[in-house]
């Protein structure tokens, strides 16, 4: 509720934030939930008094002077990252339940191991990038869920200058499936397309992009020759000069020494 204590969960929720401890309530490992009318909104009236403190938990997380129990209080929602069961770590995210005048508008708190989040929907699309010559118009690219959620994935229709073919457009892949995707266009400008999640998990999945685009056509052997003769040429005058320099030179020494 507003004061922060727990006025609603399973047993075994109780028994994981507070016991085994010296709450009333424990036994053991158990929470006991005793007298059912205890726990009955229509007799308890009134603010808190149902269940123990959330601060009063076994998670460190969830201390009364911590950052996360005083944005629960004060904020109408978020999402936190806390270090819960086994010290792993969780997303902690609330909202305050709207419309419930019971307990000062009840906050419903939703924890999940972060693992799970992060590792169930996780899109891959290699290459992400390539570079084709213009006479080359298709390029292969391979699509993996490496996540634990199925890939429902599409083409995302998009305008493109001039003619772009994908096969297959769209798919489904499990855990640890690919895909192998061709793509063929018919101009030479940069180019890039979005694959996207659909169905009802599909925006948990980022879209993914790859990128088409120009490549440098390679040097022709006859411009190659061309660039070696100027190289050449010019080496060779240089040489031819610095010879005819150091000629005149000798053939001035030669003439001095005569005279002499």
């Amino acid at each position: 509720d507003s004061e922060g204590v727990v006025v609603g969960a399973a047993k075994d929720i109780y028994s994981l934030l507070f016991c085994p401890s010296d709450i009333k309530g424990c036994n053991g490992n158990k929470f006991e939930i005793g007298d059912e009318t205890s726990w009955n909104a229509q007799v308890r009236s009134g603010i808190g008094g149902l269940g123990p403190p959330l601060h009063t938990s076994l998670f460190d997380a969830f201390d009364k002077d911590g950052k996360l129990f005083k944005s629960i209080l004060e904020k109408s929602s978020g999402l936190e990252v806390a270090k819960l069961v086994g010290e792993k770590d969780f997303y902690v995210t609330w909202k305050i339940i709207q419309k419930v005048p019971l307990f000062g508008g009840p906050i419903m708190i939703l924890c999940v191991p972060k693992s799970e989040i992060d590792n169930a929907a996780v899109p891959l699309v290699t290459p992400q990038a390539v570079q084709l010559l213009d006479e080359d118009n298709s390029a292969t690219i391979t699509l993996k869920n490496g996540g634990t959620l199925d890939w429902f994935w599409r083409f995302k229709e998009e305008n493109h200058y001039g003619s772009l073919s994908v096969s297959p457009k769209n798919g489904k892949l499990s855990q640890n499936e690919e895909v192998k995707v061709v793509v063929q266009r018919s101009n030479t400008e940069e180019t890039m397309l979005t694959f996207e999640g659909t169905g009802q998990y599909g925006t948990c999945f980022v879209p993914q992009t790859f990128v088409i685009s120009r490549k440098a056509p390679p040097v022709e052997d006859s411009n190659v020759v061309m660039i070696l003769a100027i190289v050449l040429g010019v080496f060779g005058g240089i040489l031819l000069l610095t010879a005819i320099v150091l000629g005149i030179r000798w053939a001035m020494r030669l003439y001095a020494e005569s005279k002499r």
